[in-house]
């Protein structure tokens, strides 16, 4: 293939599903009734061996209800895609497949063959102690947020979009555009008239080893959100931060 993708594809039920790819959580599924997801990798792909480690929980909404713990059931795909082409159960090269009847924790290793390599990139991460040093970054994007500061985000997301640009293949310019335009649009346009005050307080949770850190509020919810749309969907933005070359930035 030209410009191969790699899908982690899941058809699952009775069960909640979270994956990670080399240690980077890139793919949440809730399934209490049968649902099907697929989610593109090369973001989270280093050259050589890599591994997804999967974790398969109850659903939660079983448990809430009281109805008791139901067999789950999951069967999980690695497939390679060419570039731009549909994405389902029935496409796709398949290159492993798992089917999963228990609450467990299974690892998928596999060879990445395509040109897509972040090694450097999670070689290059710096560890970070200090939660307040990513308060500080956070508090700067909540503020600018508010403010609707697209060139602010235009600088704090240019590491991100480039990277994502690189691994789909896409012109770093036209896709970065693309992208602060959604941000713009969706997100900064369409904040909740107490922004502010629902993100007064955010929590991290640290993966790698402490060196990329999720931020989010403390109800689970995203930093970057918008009120409801008129069919009540909320859009957001998922915010993973580290620190290259002394300095914290948006890298996921």
């Amino acid at each position: 293939m030209k410009e191969p993708v790699i899908y982690f594809e899941v058809t699952a039920e009775n069960c909640n599903v979270n994956a990670r790819i080399n240690g980077f959580p890139f793919y949440e599924l809730k399934a209490k009734y049968k649902t099907y997801f697929a989610c593109p990798m090369n973001i989270g792909l280093i050259k050589g061996d890599n591994n997804i480690e999967v974790l398969i929980t109850p659903a939660l909404d079983d448990i809430v209800s009281g109805e008791g713990l139901k067999p789950p059931k999951a069967k999980l795909e690695l497939k390679v895609y060419e570039n731009k082409t549909v994405s389902g159960p029935e496409f796709g090269e398949v290159l492993k497949s798992q089917t999963v009847n228990s609450y467990l924790a299974v690892s998928v290793p596999f060879e990445n063959q395509t040109d897509i390599d972040f090694s450097d990139f999670f070689d290059s991460l710096e560890p970070i102690d200090d939660e307040v040093e990513l308060l500080n970054f956070l508090r700067q994007v909540t503020s600018r947020a508010s403010e609707q500061d697209v060139g602010f985000f235009r600088r704090a997301f240019n590491f991100k979009l480039n990277q994502y640009a690189y691994a789909y293949y896409e012109d770093a310019i036209f896709y970065n555009s693309m992208a602060i335009e959604f941000l713009n649009q969706k997100v900064l346009q369409n904040l909740p008239s107490d922004y502010l005050d629902q993100v007064s307080l955010i929590v991290f949770k640290p993966y790698l080893n402490k060196k990329i850190w999720h931020a989010m509020l403390p109800n689970g919810k995203e930093v970057l959100f918008s009120k409801p749309d008129e069919d009540d969907n909320i859009a957001f933005i998922r915010l993973y931060l580290g620190k290259i070359n002394g300095e914290i930035t948006v890298i996921r």
